[in-house]
């Protein structure tokens, strides 16, 4: 007859291997006594506790007894099978301390004060189960006392109006070295709620929830471990696990995933990266919810930056600058395995993209600080557009970019942005610029063109900088949005083969760190507040274009000892004012070298016609070529200013000898 398997959680009574042995103490009854709740914990210096149901009004209520409060919080349920669970589990029992001590604060000022002298702590259990109520009391001014049982340190557990459990100890030597003993041992399955969160000075963000604060402080792995026989208590509080289940489902994109023996081990190392990973993910699912980055930036008085609260050190230490340096140039190098231009060519229109970007957190406040003064708006584009082919490294380099800056890349998904959720962006970002990624034709046109052309999103701050990338089907962009948006449009791209096998852009992600943006911005700022200084001149300086890359230039010199890359360049604002001109001049001249029939030069007239072979192909050109160089449209033909284009192009159209014999003029 098979064997019948034992349900899920139940004690495996008929299995062939028994049960692991439980640990029972033998005691033996003396007395019974009432007694208050003064009687039991009063006239002690220490109170180390472990419970699973906490109640901090009580805990409030009985601290002016003690001089020292250690308290261990298990969990009413199993530890879960899943670390996110282990994780939404501690940062909802965190929620709740924090909530209760901050309502508690304003009368009980001595629990605050004890949380930030670090005379009281709390913990939450990390890899153990644990369903025990201990309380030990000791100190110098009477024997020490151990309490076991059934109540929890609670307000319902300690009132007298529950059935409750309440084994005392007193001065019993053996008793309270093996309860000491078991409680050391909960302690250190357990990690400690910051006081900073408790108290709310620090938001109780995935880096503060306590196992991930704990590998961080520690530097050491914890490593979690999962079993299956654990089972439920039978009634749980409500309020802490419904929490718990709510925010497990935030956690399912956390890249923390169990090894083949059941654990799941947490190393230092990675935890910043899989905190800003995870971070990035739900700001890029929801643009207008507070799991949006924050930063800002001021170059009044000392240059400052702040990101998501936390000032940021503008003194990074020279060497991690070195090391990103050429982690950075790598990734340059790169993109000489692209197909469909000169790889310098490439590398100059995303180096320039890459100072764009760098400037762009400052960009708003000079944007709105010139145009007080006159300046016009159009030498500081707040928009950026980068369009290619579907190979063209968009996608990867913006991410490249968002993690040298901000250790963390948050490209949101095209279908998630909208103009209002520009603006719920806007409130909770500051100068974190937005970037959108992979948008479409109809979506562009829908939400994004009116974002570009109104003048009413970025007159006053917050208004972050938006950064769309986008396949071909967006080129042909009518000139309000040229005119108003730094336009970069990529004509190579890696091939898909080679683009599938690829894990040399993530390695130069995983290697960068913030170490660099953070110089650059220490330098950048006095630069631009210098710029700020000249708006009132008779001529505008250079907006911020060449103050960025001198600042890039040298911070890239130094740290490759004056040996530069031939792309790493000093830019200037025609760089940026001309660049989406370069598309056009690439076509007219690949039109004039391969169907110069399209062409009809009429010198005396000054006019250069160039007929289409269908609709699309004229719209494409219209839209593209700049509006001066136009006469007029004649039906599939457009008539150009002949002498202004051969300037544009820099080239003089001259038919060969037997066109002019054949009378093409």
């Amino acid at each position: 007859m098979p064997k019948k398997s034992s349900p899920q959680g139940t004690l495996p009574l008929f299995a062939e291997t028994p049960p692991p042995a439980l640990t029972v103490v033998h005691a033996r009854f003396t007395a019974e006594a009432a007694e208050s709740l003064s009687d039991l914990f009063s006239g002690f210096d220490t109170l180390q506790a472990l419970t699973y149901s906490s109640s901090v009004p009580l805990i409030a209520s009985i601290l002016p007894w003690f001089r020292h409060v250690d308290i261990v919080f298990g969990y009413e349920q199993i530890v879960p099978q899943d670390v996110r669970q282990l994780i939404a589990l501690q940062q909802a029992v965190a929620e709740q301390l924090q909530a209760l001590i901050s309502e508690l604060a304003p009368r009980q000022q001595a629990l605050a004060q004890a949380l930030r002298e670090g005379t009281v702590t709390f913990r939450t259990l990390t890899h153990h189960v644990s369903h025990k109520k201990t309380f030990l009391l000791s100190g110098p001014d009477r024997p020490s006392r151990v309490i076991v049982g059934s109540a929890n340190l609670s307000t319902p557990g300690l009132s007298g109006r529950q059935w409750e459990n309440l084994i005392v100890f007193d001065d019993d030597g053996p008793a309270f070295a093996y309860y000491y003993r078991d409680w050391l041992h909960a302690v250190d399955a357990a990690s400690p709620v910051a006081p900073q969160v408790l108290l709310g000075q620090e938001a109780l963000d995935l880096e503060n929830v306590p196992v991930i604060r704990q590998v961080i402080q520690t530097q050491k792995m914890v490593v979690v471990d999962h079993r299956d026989s654990q089972a439920m208590e039978a009634e749980a509080t409500r309020s802490v696990v419904v929490r718990a289940t709510e925010l497990t489902a935030s956690y399912r994109d956390l890249p923390l995933m169990p090894t083949g023996n059941g654990h799941t081990v947490i190393v230092p190392q990675m935890v910043h990266q899989i905190a800003a990973a995870w971070r990035g993910q739900r700001a890029a699912q929801a643009p207008d919810s507070p799991h949006v980055p924050q930063f800002d930036v001021s170059w009044t008085g000392p240059p400052r930056c702040r990101f998501n609260g936390q000032e940021w050190s503008l003194t990074p230490d020279a060497e991690a600058v070195r090391q990103d340096v050429p982690w950075l140039t790598q990734y340059f190098e790169g993109f000489s395995r692209f197909i469909g231009n000169d790889p310098g060519v490439l590398q100059r229109q995303y180096y320039a993209l890459l100072n764009w970007l760098l400037f762009a957190p400052i960009l708003p406040l000079l944007r709105v600080q010139a145009m007080a003064q006159g300046h016009h708006g159009y030498l500081y584009p707040m928009t950026a557009i980068v369009y290619g082919k579907s190979n063209a490294g968009k996608t990867d380099f913006l991410k490249t970019v968002s993690r040298l800056m901000f250790g963390m890349d948050v490209l949101v998904p095209a279908l998630e942005f909208s103009k209002s959720k520009y603006r719920g962006w806007a409130e909770r970002a500051q100068a974190f610029p937005l970037i959108v990624d992979d948008i479409q034709n109809r979506r562009f046109h829908d939400h994004a063109i009116e974002l570009i052309k109104s003048t009413d999103y970025f007159r006053t701050l917050p208004a972050p900088c938006m950064v769309f990338s986008a396949n071909t089907d967006i080129e042909g962009l009518p000139s309000e949005v040229t005119k108003r948006a730094y336009v970069v449009p990529i004509t190579a791209s890696i091939p898909v083969p080679a683009a599938a096998k690829d894990r040399f852009t993530a390695r130069v992600q995983s290697g960068l760190s913030t170490a660099l943006y953070r110089a650059y911005c220490a330098q950048v700022l006095p630069a631009a507040r210098t710029l700020a200084a000249a708006w009132d001149q008779p001529e505008p300086p250079d907006p911020y274009q060449m103050a960025s890359s001198t600042v890039l230039y040298n911070l890239i010199g130094e740290a490759l000892d004056g040996h530069l890359p031939p792309w790493c360049q000093i830019l200037t604002l025609d760089t940026y004012l001309t660049s989406h001109d370069e598309t056009i001049r690439d076509t007219l001249h690949r039109l004039w070298t391969t169907r110069p029939d399209l062409f009809v030069i009429r010198r005396p007239a000054n006019h250069l016609i160039l007929t289409a072979s269908q609709p699309a192909e004229l719209k494409t050109w219209k839209t593209n070529i700049p509006d001066y160089l136009i006469v007029q449209q004649a039906g599939l033909s457009l008539i150009l200013h002949l002498a202004e284009t051969e300037t544009f192009l820099g080239r003089r159209f001259v038919r060969p000898f037997l066109h002019r014999v054949w009378g093409r003029h």
